[in-house]
């Protein structure tokens, strides 16, 4: 009887797997706006200056000259040990791969893009790397058509000045959202930086864009109204709205405020102004969140080599955990697969993944 009872003690205290008390408790949107600035004459007029000396190109163009290639992730990567679900993925090649000053952070693709998910007819997945030696930040283009034998190109993300020359951009870029012809870059304490994807621009002598054959000027931002609040990360939600869903990352706290923003579908463009809803996250050390039917999903870091966590629940009610990638960053969700997609920083296990969306609860 005595063991029974003891058994019976710790059973009550014990967490069950796969589910929490905790949950996304809806917060106040009070204080939380975004103001446009640029998007307007003066900096496409900088824009117009550029491509004077470099000619425009499309995603399509990129795509079509990408000149790296990936290595299928197999069946049983050691960064998704544990992991229900995964649905096809990739490594870099042998130098993004190991690089120690370049860093992958954010993922959005063409599902997010537009309906259908295809664009220039190919499906795309985006991915940022932020530098750690002051080289800026990179976003690569990768041909998803099939991933295990994807083909990408890094692009170089730049700021354009007057007389037709531009400089780097300094950010962390945490997380990426591409809608309509925009690609949203998450600024840490700023908010959301924004490039015209209808104006990527190629270089005549690669030498003066750090090598790279392709560079996004910057047309524009979305400042943060609330200066306490973190851009750590961004998505898409297409499946209603459409919106930008925002969020900050706290090491080792629950209570990161994920923010939900709405979007214009006619223009691609954020409406600006007040946040549509707010939620206050049970998870720590959150890198990435999305919003998917109304359901919220987040996931989060544990340390090298340690697995994450991916948290999912509707607002206001329990939370299901489940196992997640080593090192996860940001996330998207291609409605067109049911996938979420996600992607791993640290050197030499630096993945990207897929993981039916059924599994993780959402």
């Amino acid at each position: 009887m005595r063991t029974i009872l003891v058994a019976a003690i710790l059973a009550a205290f014990l967490p069950v797997a796969g589910a929490s008390a905790a949950s996304f408790d809806p917060i106040s949107t009070a204080g939380l706006g975004l103001t446009r600035t640029g998007l307007g004459d003066a900096e496409y007029a900088r824009v117009a200056a550029l491509e004077k000396t470099h000619p425009r190109a499309s995603v399509g163009d990129v795509i079509a000259s990408a000149n790296r290639s990936v290595t299928a992730l197999g069946s049983a990567p050691k960064e998704l040990r544990g992991v229900a679900g995964v649905a096809g993925g990739f490594r870099w090649n042998k130098g993004d791969s190991a690089v120690s000053y370049w860093y992958p952070q954010g993922i959005t693709g063409s599902a997010d893009a537009v309906d259908g998910g295809v664009v220039d007819g190919h499906r795309e997945l985006l991915v940022s790397w932020y530098s750690k030696n002051g080289k800026g930040v990179r976003v690569s283009f990768v041909n998803a058509d099939k991933l295990a034998k994807a083909k990408y190109r890094h692009v170089l993300l730049v700021e354009p000045k007057d007389g037709g020359t531009f400089g780097l951009v300094k950010s962390h870029a945490g997380g990426i959202a591409w809608y309509g012809n925009y690609l949203y870059v998450a600024e840490t304490h700023g908010g959301l930086r924004v490039f015209d994807l209808r104006h990527i621009l190629r270089v005549p002598k690669p030498s003066e864009a750090e090598g790279y054959a392709f560079i996004l000027p910057q047309v524009g931002q979305f400042k943060t109204t609330n200066a306490g609040l973190v851009f750590s990360y961004v998505s898409v939600d297409r499946t209603a709205g459409p919106a930008l869903v925002t969020g900050e990352y706290r090491k080792g706290k629950t209570g990161g405020r994920i923010v939900r923003w709405p979007l214009d579908a006619a223009t691609g463009l954020l409406r600006g102004g007040g946040a549509e809803a707010a939620w206050s996250s049970p998870a720590t050390n959150v890198q990435g969140a999305l919003t998917v039917n109304g359901r919220i999903g987040t996931s989060s870091s544990a340390g090298a080599g340690n697995p994450g966590v991916f948290t999912t629940g509707a607002p206001g009610a329990a939370v299901g955990r489940h196992t997640w990638a080593a090192g996860p960053e940001d996330l998207t969700y291609a409605a067109t697969s049911g996938r979420v997609y996600s992607v791993t920083e640290h050197p030499n296990a630096r993945i990207v993944f897929g993981v039916k969306a059924s599994a993780l609860g959402l």
